[in-house]
Parts: C-alpha cells; sequence; structure tokens
C-alpha cells in the first residue's frame, strides 16, 4: 500500500523491473523510517549482487528469494544479514 506521499503518476505506472520497486517502497514506506536509508541501500545492493535490478519484478520467485537468503546465510557467513532482508 502506498502512502499519499507517492505521486498518483507514479503509482498509476506499472512497475517492471526489481530497482523500480526498491525506489517505490523507498518512496512509499522507508523514506519515513530512521534506518529507512539503510534499508534501501541494503536491497539495491542485493539488487546488484544478484543481478536482480534489470529483471521485472514479477519473475523474480519465492525459489530465487530463498536462494539469495540461503547464499547470504551460508556462503558469505553472515546470518543476520539474512535475516535482515527476510
Amino acid at each position: 500500500m502506498l502512502n499519499r506521499e507517492v505521486d498518483l503518476a507514479t503509482a498509476e505506472q506499472v512497475v517492471e523491473t526489481y530497482a523500480e520497486v526498491v525506489d517505490l517502497y523507498h518512496a512509499a514506506h522507508l523514506a519515513s523510517l530512521r534506518t529507512g536509508d539503510k534499508a534501501r541501500l541494503t536491497l539495491q545492493r542485493i539488487g546488484r549482487v544478484y543481478g536482480w535490478n534489470e529483471r521485472p519484478a514479477a519473475s523474480i520467485s519465492d525459489d530465487d528469494a530463498a536462494a539469495m537468503l540461503q547464499d547470504i546465510a551460508v556462503r558469505r557467513g553472515k546470518k543476520t544479514m539474512a535475516n535482515q532482508t527476510k
């Protein structure tokens, strides 16, 4: 659900990529949080590392997200980071 601050014209556009979803989520929700910018940077980093930025958001499956969390938790040894991205 988008906040009223988000321009209606923006909300009516079809969001196609992961990067666009991250930007809209930041504008609608994260911008008002104290740690919102940090969360946005984390989401942007995930998009870069896993090649999701240019992918259609609808094409990222639950299995893709689970694989990403598994990679962060096990291979990269950052269980805390995996918990923060759930």
